[in-house]
């Protein structure tokens, strides 16, 4: 891995000036393409969940392109097994959750969530993703067997007035990621509420965490390559159990670099990582006697 720039620099691979990493959409005719509006006001959940539920329909997972655009979503958003969405275009497309957008006040709400399967065969789902709006019919999380699952080259904006957002809940497993995302988090509680596998190039401004999770559905180490936290409120990671695994990544302007929850110990390793006026503590260890 590259070392760590210096603090003015980015810390993301090179990529066009304005952000979009994919910008022209491959030739596959098996891929799905969003057809929505993409203009910052329409309100575009339903359009992206169905080119979402189309690419998923085989069984066998399936790719979906949403082009360079603002769309405006008002639902969580569900990623069904398998099923990979890239933003493709100039300029990197944007999920963006307007002022004030009801539901996402209370508690906590993620805007994109990824799915399971049945795992193990046990029909009715028995503990419903707690997270998701609408909380019905049910939802299954993602889980161990959560596998190819993918959400790349798109960023995210919360406005005011949404405390409770959370934009990615990916309980997602091997040969699974999400990356290239810049998350503009404003009034928002998180960028990842509970985190999978691995990510990549993802840049944390504001909000009140950049990264809240604890053991990953597969119990394997979060590893987290390329990015950076920046402007918040409380912490850049909150966190217990989760083997946190930092390559080259980049903290600052935070109270709180990482914070362990209290009780909780953790094994946390990291690699050209750099803390710059973090306030309190580049990190909470909380169970400082745990062997």
């Amino acid at each position: 891995m590259p070392r760590l720039r210096p603090l003015g620099e980015s810390v993301a691979p090179a990529r066009a000036a304005d952000g979009s990493v994919y910008l022209t959409r491959p030739d596959d005719k098996l891929a799905v393409t969003v057809r929505a509006a993409g203009d910052g006001r329409t309100d575009d959940t339903a359009a992206i969940q169905a080119a979402i539920d189309a690419a998923a329909k085989s069984g066998a997972g399936g790719i979906v392109w949403l082009p360079s655009g603002r769309y405006r979503i008002t639902h969580s958003l569900f990623i069904r097994p398998a099923v990979r969405v890239f933003g493709v275009g100039p300029t990197r497309p944007v999920l963006l959750l307007a002022d004030h957008t009801p539901g996402f006040d209370k508690g906590v709400v993620n805007m994109v969530i990824f799915t399971g399967d049945d795992q193990y065969a046990v029909g009715p789902v028995p503990v419903p993703v707690p997270t998701a709006l609408p909380s019905t019919p049910p939802v299954r999380d993602a889980n161990s067997a959560t596998f190819y699952s993918a959400l790349s080259n798109v960023d995210f904006e919360i406005g005011a007035g949404n405390p409770a957002a959370a934009c990615v809940r990916m309980r997602i497993a091997q040969h699974a990621f999400i990356s290239h995302i810049d998350f503009r988090l404003g009034s928002g509680f998180a960028g990842v509420y509970q985190a999978g596998n691995i990510a990549e190039d993802l840049h944390f401004h504001g909000g009140r965490y950049g990264v809240v999770t604890e053991k990953t559905s597969p119990a394997w180490q979060f590893t987290l390559i390329d990015s950076s936290f920046d402007g918040q409120s409380a912490a850049a990671i909150r966190e217990h159990e989760a083997d946190l695994t930092l390559i080259n990544v980049a903290i600052r302007d935070t109270p709180v670099g990482i914070d362990i929850d209290q009780g909780y110990s953790d094994s946390l390793w990291g690699k050209d990582v750099r803390f710059a006026r973090v306030a309190q503590a580049a990190v909470i260890i909380s169970n400082e006697n745990s062997p």
